[in-house]
């Protein structure tokens, strides 16, 4: 609902005649009350884990928020340490009070750095209330190939080659 109030001013000399010098109007929303149940999934199911080594552009899921008010529209944010990891698209393809959050360019999702993620949310409605999720996310190891790197080779004629070869699997266990 949206209620108005005019001041006006009468004009003493003429009681029947209502002048109205700069008028100002107050809007009146009622009681706004800050959004309500974020919540971040996947194709219909709470993302619970993604994979690590993830590209940047990959969508990890879609928030979503209701506001108890009224066609009052919600606004996303990442805070923390979130921001530095993904950031939100607002694509046709997604409702009204939703947004993808993707992997951030030049982000690093690694299972062996982190074995989850605090993705902190804040959903702020159009008069300013706001309410603040923080999602843990697991991030899932994926078996990666061992690399190899060639630091010496040496060889005679008519000798045997001497190699001295590094090999590294990202995988602490393997």
């Amino acid at each position: 609902k949206l209620a108005a109030e005019v001041s006006t001013a009468v004009e003493e000399q003429n009681p029947n005649k209502i002048t109205v010098d700069n008028p100002t109007i107050a809007k009146n929303y009622g009681s706004n009350k800050a959004p309500t149940d974020i919540s971040l999934q996947a194709q219909s199911v709470d993302v619970e884990e993604i994979n690590e080594n993830l590209s940047a552009g990959s969508v990890i899921g879609v928030l979503s928020a209701s506001d108890p008010n009224e066609n009052d529209t919600v606004r996303f944010e990442l805070i923390g340490n979130s921001a530095d990891l993904f950031e939100l698209k607002i694509d046709w393809d997604v409702g009204e009070n939703e947004a993808k959050v993707v992997v951030k360019a030049g982000a690093t999702i690694d299972h062996e750095a982190a074995e989850q993620i605090s993705l902190t949310v804040r959903a702020t409605d159009k008069l300013g209330k706001s309410k603040v999720e923080t999602f843990t996310v697991q991030v899932k190891d994926v078996d990666e190939d061992p690399s190899a790197t060639v630091s010496s080779a040496t060889v005679s004629q008519g000798e045997q080659l001497n190699v001295d070869l590094g090999v590294t699997d990202p995988e602490e266990s393997d």
